[in-house]
């Protein structure tokens, strides 16, 4: 099998498991927290529909949905700085916003960020960071999001290292 197929595959498995995780915890109780839900998975629901394509054809008539879903990401992560629009801002969310910034720069064809692998370095830094969090926690929950973590820190390594 070729390696951008394992890495789309990899990427596939890890959004879609960030899509059901937000998707099932989606609440009206606040509403700034429902904003912030609904950017996650927009944007989760953008990279999974993307990296699906991706397995079946390496085209880049797709990148729409890439970008639309790094916008939607990046909206998040930033904002959740200034914004009460997630639960608590972690350490590692950082990591988040550079790597999608880095990624929107390098995708823009900015002059100063020429290759997307600076962003998917912080990507990989971020969801290594996002994993070791939560291990230990045994519930079926979240060892399905250390699973879909950990598939999306190994696909942006793989996509490094290519």
């Amino acid at each position: 099998m070729e390696k951008h197929k394992i890495i789309n595959i990899l990427k596939f498995i890890g959004y879609l498991i960030g899509v059901i995780h937000y998707a099932s915890r989606f609440s009206t109780k606040s509403i700034s927290i429902a904003i912030g839900t609904i950017l996650l998975i927009l944007g989760y629901s953008l990279l999974t529909i993307y990296s699906g394509l991706q397995i079946k054809e390496q085209d880049h008539k797709f990148d729409y949905f890439k970008v639309a879903g790094f916008v939607f990401l990046f909206l998040f992560f930033f904002g959740s700085f200034f914004f009460p629009i997630t639960y608590n801002v972690q350490y590692y969310d950082y990591f988040a916003a550079i790597g999608y910034f880095l990624l929107l720069s390098a995708f823009s064809k900015n002059k100063y960020v020429d290759s997307p692998d600076y962003g998917y370095f912080f990507m990989m830094l971020y969801y290594v960071a996002a994993a070791h969090h939560i291990i230990g926690k045994t519930d079926i929950e979240n060892i399905a999001l250390l699973f879909g973590r950990s598939s999306l820190a190994l696909s942006f390594f793989l996509r490094i290292t290519y």
